[in-house]
């Protein structure tokens, strides 16, 4: 006869355990002992504490060395889910942002309508009350009456942004605060956080992202408006300089959102999100005259594909992705984007800064060639800064003789001035060819003292001041006026002058190509509209403000991006935000906000002047050079061989000196039959 399998209660337990008895339930406390060989049961959180679950679902108990310890522990029951639905909370118990002006009015109209509909219920005691809506963050309320049932008209305790669309109309407050919000690093859910943390209510996750991504789109249309507008009055400003070729120079650079090239379980760049500007260097504004964002992230389609859906990014619908997942993003795919973007509002471009990835300044050239002209050509500039930069790199990896570094007692104290060495040259040619530009901006004779200024400057390494030239090399020879005291890198380190060692060939020919990469004519001629990438990595700084790279936004990376363009293209970030209010609230801020933002204005302006005062800049950098000497002080023993100074003073050591110093050597080493002769001084 078949028999069918009965299901086991739940608490039942297999062989081996005891049978649970529901009567001796009791609710039991942690102890930090239990006696051997007695079953307990703990609360949840205490057997969690204790218990560690095993790969296979079991649990156990082991020591620090993975030894099973004696206690004997039964599971503990399940934990009942807190029920949020029948909690009962008063409507009015939160704060609650609403426009006082609207609110006097409210109850004004209120008191007044209920004196005419209900005068003897006016005469006893009222017992008024209000009925909160809430939308978003703002509110509307209701007034009525408890003792008589009069209920007043819903009133709105908020300005409302006007539109000629249908439907309920938006709050400014609302928009306002998103447009704030895509200023900052936060998203929707950090921001809920700080609304609860203000003791009030937080608006729903999905109504602030709706919003968020209708106040994004509106940024990025306002944005790209501002640039069009930018670009163009750029280019009316070189036709009225009245040259023939009409063309535009830009800096391109482009920031990614990873900090490493590559990452572990990933194929090809590590990075998903891409974000480019375009500078010009026409103008001592240096607006940002475009911008690229390449973007492949897409929340769409893996809320989709974890459903079972199969879409590819980004030809589904609703998709915030527009590059393929499986491309690489390069700065080539940047620059023929721009082209193609400056293009359109007839601008061309003649002369391209770039740092050390030429990928950019290629795209511009082969859009350029294939759609434009073929007999079209785009010069690319490199980037003074990153020349400097690979002066040091090359120095780390140039291979001296030993003799160079001999008068330094360790490796690592050769290495140090070896990386010293690489940065003191890096600063020299800046200064070289800073004190050049001042003699003269021609490029021909600047190239004809390059060679004077090579070798002078070598000399004065090797400890020979003779050749130095105060107006060019800043180094007369003079204590004290000399490059070993006024240079930022070697002043209190070890490095000083007779350090090194400059007498082999070899030596002195690396020292001279390290220098010939800045001081060189090939360098001179693409170096001489002296421009670099700076403004863009100073617009990437910006950009980290609102759209750093360790948070992932999908749906309004590009709407963070125009948010922080905005602020770029505007002489403050407080003119910034009052360009975006007007933009998505439609001009409806309170007088006290706008004074607020002037006040703002006003001080980020101060600090900018601040910091342009060449006073505060000499400053700044005695700063900078005292913080450097402080490191190589700490980092650099105090007798070094070599010094410029020297402890010895003449007849210093004199025979009594000599004769106690043999003594307490031969006592220490005890060797007391060695004869040591001692030369008479004459």
């Amino acid at each position: 006869m078949l028999t069918a399998k009965k299901n086991r209660k739940k608490w039942f337990f297999k062989a081996g355990h005891k049978k649970y008895q529901p009567k001796c339930k009791r609710e039991c406390t942690f102890e930090s002992h239990v006696e051997e060989g007695k079953w307990k049961r703990l609360k949840h959180d205490d057997f969690n504490l204790v218990a560690r679950r095993r790969t296979d679902g079991t649990y156990h108990l082991p020591d620090s060395n993975g030894n099973q310890g004696s206690t004997k522990l039964l599971r503990p029951t399940a934990v009942p889910r807190k029920s949020i639905c029948d909690v009962q909370t008063d409507p009015l118990d939160c704060s609650m942002p609403v426009r006082m002006r609207d609110m006097v009015s409210m109850w004004n109209t209120a008191l007044t309508s209920h004196v005419n509909c209900n005068p003897d219920c006016h005469r006893q005691e009222s017992k008024f009350d209000l009925r909160p809506y809430r939308q978003l963050l703002v509110y509307s309320f209701e007034v009525y009456c408890a003792r008589c049932g009069f209920v007043h008209t819903k009133t709105k305790c908020y300005r409302v942004v006007p539109s000629s669309g249908p439907g309920r109309k938006a709050a400014a407050v609302n928009k306002g605060a998103v447009t704030a919000l895509l200023d900052t690093t936060i998203g929707a859910t950090q921001f809920q956080r700080v609304v609860c943390g203000m003791d009030m209510v937080s608006p729903h996750l999905t109504s602030l992202q709706r919003i968020t991504n209708k106040v994004g789109g509106e940024l990025v249309v306002y944005n790209h408006r501002d640039m069009r507008i930018k670009a163009r009055a750029v280019a009316n400003a070189i036709k009225m300089r009245g040259v023939t070729d009409e063309r535009v120079n830009v800096q391109v650079d482009g920031r990614y959102n990873s900090q490493t090239y590559g990452r572990r379980g990933e194929m090809g760049l590590s990075a998903t999100q891409v974000v480019s500007f375009t500078r010009e260097d026409n103008t001592d504004y240096k607006f940002c005259i475009d911008m690229v964002v390449l973007d492949k992230l897409c929340s769409t389609a893996q809320w989709l594909k974890g459903r079972g859906y199969n879409v590819r990014c980004p030809d589904h619908a609703g998709c915030s992705s527009n590059f393929n997942a499986a491309d690489t993003m390069t700065e080539k795919e940047l620059g023929k984007r721009t082209a193609e973007n400056l293009a359109m509002q007839n601008i061309l471009v003649n002369h391209v800064t770039t740092d050390g990835d030429a990928g950019a300044a290629q795209g511009i050239q082969e859009y350029t060639r294939n759609c434009i002209n073929p007999n079209m050509t785009v010069t690319r500039l490199p980037d003074r800064s990153h020349l400097g930069a690979v002066q040091v790199r090359h120095c780390r990896k140039a291979e001296f003789t030993d003799s160079m570094f001999a008068h330094f007692e360790s490796k690592a104290q050769a290495n140090r001035a070896k990386n010293l060495l690489g940065r003191d040259i890096q600063y020299r040619c800046a200064v070289i060819v800073q004190n050049l530009y001042k003699i003269s901006n021609n490029v021909s004779s600047m190239t004809e003292s390059y060679t004077s200024a090579i070798q002078a400057a070598i000399t004065c390494y090797g400890g020979d001041c003779s050749r130095c030239t105060y107006n060019i090399d800043a180094c007369n020879g003079k204590p004290g006026n000399d490059w070993w005291s006024k240079s930022t890198f070697f002043r209190g380190s070890g490095v000083r002058k007779g350090s090194l060692d400059l007498g082999s060939e070899n030596d002195r020919l690396l020292v001279e190509a390290l220098m010939k990469l800045k001081l060189c004519t090939g360098t001179a001629i693409s170096v001489h509209l002296q421009t670099n990438t700076s403004m863009c990595e100073s617009a990437h700084r910006v950009l980290s403000s609102t759209f750093p790279k360790n948070v992932t936004f999908s749906k309004n990376a590009t709407a963070r991006a125009a948010s922080a363009c905005l602020d770029v293209n505007s002489s403050t970030r407080a003119d910034a935000l009052r360009r975006k209010l007007n933009c998505t609230t439609n001009r409806q801020m309170s007088s006290q906000v706008s004074l607020q933002l002037e006040k703002m204005e006003q001080k980020e302006m101060y600090h900018q002047e601040y910091r342009k005062n060449p006073e505060n800049i000499k400053r700044a950098y005695n700063n900078r050079c005292e913080r450097i000497r402080q490191y190589n002080e700490k980092h650099w023993p105090v007798s070094t061989t070599g010094s410029a100074e020297s402890d010895y003073k003449k007849d210093h050591l004199d025979d009594s000196t000599i004769r106690e110093v043999i003594a307490k050597a031969k006592q220490e080493t005890g060797l007391q039959n060695v004869e040591v002769c001692v030369i008479e001084k004459n």
